[in-house]
């Protein structure tokens, strides 16, 4: 095998290839397929290390630096390029279907998009639903558009389903399983990679970090918690953050390749 199609290459590949004809990902350039690396380590369950990187080096894959404008580091996301598309019909022996090549960049001053990760957006979507009717906080009734991490998880995530009742037993050590552990093990449901549904304080924070919230903590009362709030910034609400689509059904007339990732 060679250098440039190694297994987590080879991993890659296949999904963004799997991604641009399905029309999935992120779209940018007039066209959809690109992914972020956390993405594609999301929905292949495998690890790229610098993978994707010297893959773009190398021409295989097309990239972008969707950076905010306070981050220093590039934040890249990837899409097959044409010759990583002739490598699978070299080395899979399948006829790809044909993609879209992706335009040009916006040019300088014009709107670009910004890569936000998944539960940050969310985080990002419920600041702005507070942002649009600023309501004080009871917590901070002179400062209209605070919250919290659970006020704003209200807004925009689902209930919390209950866990299953084996879930429930591993967790209190249920000695009733060591006898019959199969039953529970039934229930269980093989893992499909789905988009989070949730955000938590860390992608509060990461936006904090970005700059597109402000937070603030509250001087705790004698024997209570120490509460924290967060709200929306000027450059939180005038970012374009790049909105992922999943993959379309398989249209009439695409094959998908009859490969595997797995080696």
């Amino acid at each position: 095998m060679s250098l440039e199609y190694d297994r987590s290459s080879r991993v890659a590949f296949l999904y963004l290839l799997y991604l641009a004809v399905r029309r999935g990902g992120y779209e940018f350039g007039g066209v959809r397929g690109w992914a972020h690396h956390d993405d594609i380590r999301w929905y292949t369950q495998d690890h790229f290390g610098d993978s994707l990187t010297r893959l773009a080096l190398m021409g295989f894959l097309d990239r972008e630096d969707m950076r905010h404008s306070r981050r220093q580091k590039p934040n890249w996301i990837y899409r097959i390029a044409e010759r990583g598309v002739e490598s699978i019909r070299n080395l899979e022996g399948v006829e790809p279907p044909p993609i879209a090549c992706p335009g040009s960049a916006p040019a300088p001053g014009e709107a670009r998009p910004v890569y936000v990760p998944a539960g940050a957006l969310l985080a990002v979507r419920a600041l702005r639903l507070v942002s649009a009717n600023p309501t004080p906080s009871p917590l901070l009734p002179n400062e209209p558009g605070w919250r919290t991490h659970d006020e704003l998880t209200a807004l925009v995530c689902p209930p919390h389903e209950d866990e299953p009742e084996w879930k429930l037993d591993m967790l209190i050590g249920d000695l009733d399983e060591l006898d019959a552990p199969a039953a529970w093990r039934a229930e269980r449901e093989p893992r499909k990679p789905t988009r989070p549904r949730y955000f938590s304080n860390g992608d509060l924070m990461w936006l904090v970090r970005a700059g597109m919230a402000q937070r603030f903590g509250t001087i705790p009362e004698y024997g209570r918690r120490h509460t924290v709030l967060y709200r929306l910034t000027p450059l939180g609400a005038a970012i374009v953050p790049l909105e992922w689509r999943e993959p379309t059904a398989e249209a009439e007339g695409d094959k998908q390749p009859e490969v595997s990732p797995d080696p």
